[in-house]
């Protein structure tokens, strides 16, 4: 594909994106399924294109503004190309082959602005890339660190790996991966993860494809190995979703014992199946929750030794995977996701065992999903208290503790793993 070729692709995608509200990377994977002419040098130079232009898009839309254009895909590109001090915009534009029409007047009058994405003019929500009704939260959220975690939130994330011990070990997948020519290093909390750069070819290694690893953020490893999951034990995953944690809970249990991986949605389950084969992992059984006629909780009250709740939330600690999910956030969406947290963690309450343990996992980095869900649910449930994860720390983690406690708090600045806000209650009847 000529440069041209691929700014009207890159176009076209995100007109694709703002029609929709799946995630990027699928809308990007169903794209490229379609348009098997486009080599692996043009696919990683539109998505990174694209990418790029969702993390800035608050700031390339202040400036389509302050040259009075209208706001579409076209205007987006044009303005982070102009940013661009490398690219050469008209001729990117020139109509001819495959190439995007050439600049109107009004572009011009943009592509002829000094476009900065740093400039000292822009309002600090702006610079930050911060939805306006979400600003005050996620600040009072994140204290005296709030800029630091923004600015790193609209970062790039690496690729975490995470060893499949149930088949392999670090060390050695660590090589595997370095004969093939990716250098992964090791994650600097989790002692089952690797990190890479970019996810280049990982999925057609030998070492995936005999399930040695799986793809997976070193927050989420940690809150799997903070379940404190051992041999033996019966752990209920109720939010289980395409079944990562549930297999990772498998791996720290030996395979020895049951993991019963739930979800509402069977489709989300479904993408398990590949997974779990790949895994290795036999205790693992899959549940569609929600069945016409069915309690599965009351039916397996105080049946678990550990029991997860990776709850549904705004994904506000994702958002260096998706930026644009950001923005399709809305006010009444994260009201409906503190409900739901609220009535999963009812229902989950009821699978612990005396002396067994509920952990409370969102992807968000809202006080209003994390600490006061938690609140209100020691308030309202009689026999539960926090255990502090600063107390079983030692056992994963040679690093510091990322306090302050009791609860555990990862995010992009602090930690550079995704957001995450991690809670373990232990139950006595």
């Amino acid at each position: 594909m000529t440069p041209g070729a691929r700014v009207a692709a890159t176009i076209e995608l995100l007109d694709l994106l703002d029609k929709t509200r799946e995630a990027t990377s699928v809308v990007i994977n169903a794209y490229f399924r379609q348009r098997r002419y486009a080599g692996s040098k043009d696919r990683r130079a539109i998505s990174d294109r694209t990418y790029e232009v969702l993390r800035h898009r608050a700031r390339l839309e202040w400036w389509i503004g302050n040259a009075g254009l209208k706001l579409s895909s076209r205007a987006r590109l044009i303005a982070d190309l102009c940013a661009d001090q490398e690219a050469e915009v008209e001729t990117l534009f020139s109509g001819e082959g495959h190439s995007p029409a050439v600049l109107n007047e009004a572009e011009q009058a943009l592509a002829a602005k000094d476009i900065s994405l740093t400039s000292p003019n822009m309002p600090a929500d702006i610079a930050l890339e911060v939805p306006p009704w979400l600003s005050a939260d996620l600040r009072a959220s994140l204290g005296d660190e709030a800029a630091n975690e923004l600015e790193a939130l609209n970062q790039p994330a690496p690729v975490d790996l995470r060893i499949n011990t149930l088949k392999a070990d670090r060390a050695t997948v660590q090589e595997t991966l370095s004969k093939q020519g990716l250098e992964a290093i090791p994650t600097p909390y989790s002692p089952l993860g690797l990190r890479l750069p970019v996810p280049t070819g990982l999925q057609n290694t030998d070492a995936f494809k005999k399930g040695d690893f799986e793809i997976q953020d070193e927050g989420s490893q940690i809150a799997s190995l903070l379940c404190d999951a051992q041999p033996g034990m019966a752990v209920a995953d109720v939010c289980a979703g395409a079944g990562g944690k549930a297999l990772a809970l498998a791996a720290t249990m030996n395979g020895q014992g049951l993991v019963d991986a739930c979800d509402v949605s069977a489709k989300r389950l479904s993408q398990m199946g590949a997974r779990l084969t790949r895994s290795g992992a036999e205790i693992v059984r899959s549940h569609v929750l929600g069945q016409e006629g069915e309690d599965w909780f009351a039916e397996h009250q105080s049946g678990y030794d550990r029991v997860l709740v990776d709850a549904p939330c705004s994904g506000s600690g994702t958002w260096r995977r998706d930026p644009l999910a950001k923005w399709r956030l809305r006010p009444k969406d994260l009201e409906a996701y503190v409900t739901q947290q609220t009535e999963i963690l009812r229902q989950a309450a009821v699978l612990v065992k005396s002396g067994g343990r509920l952990i409370y996992v969102t992807c968000s980095l809202l006080a209003s999903e994390g600490e006061n869900q938690i609140e209100s649910f020691l308030a309202a449930t009689p026999g539960f208290k926090v255990i502090s994860a600063e107390q079983s720390w030692p056992k994963i983690s040679s690093m510091p503790f990322p306090g302050p406690g009791p609860y555990l708090r990862l995010s992009p600045a602090k930690t550079e793993t995704d957001g995450f806000f991690i809670a373990i209650l232990e139950f006595n009847a």
